[in-house]
């Protein structure tokens, strides 16, 4: 019973350095890539967030353009009336 609980202690602090090792390695190889002036994982991983959003935002203005040129369409090519425009 002892025995087991050593051997889970020594394999729990075996996985914490291994977890750390990795840490230390993965923060030296990114700070060596920053200084190649490579783009690292998390310059990649903001890249792809801001994409996204352009992404969305790019979708959004296509379909409110759709719905502009439906509404165009269905006054006989007049340009639908401003709801801004108070020139009555």
């Amino acid at each position: 019973m002892f025995g087991e609980e050593r051997v889970m202690d020594l394999l729990k602090n075996i996985l914490s350095g291994m977890a750390n090792t990795k840490a230390t390695f993965d923060s030296g190889i990114e700070t060596l890539i920053s200084m190649a002036s490579l783009p690292t994982r998390s310059d990649v991983t903001k890249l792809q967030r801001k994409l996204d959003v352009t992404e969305r935002t790019l979708i959004n203005l296509s379909r409110r353009i759709d719905r502009l040129a439906a509404a165009v369409e269905r006054n006989n090519g007049t340009p639908a009336k401003s709801r801004t425009d108070d020139s009555d």
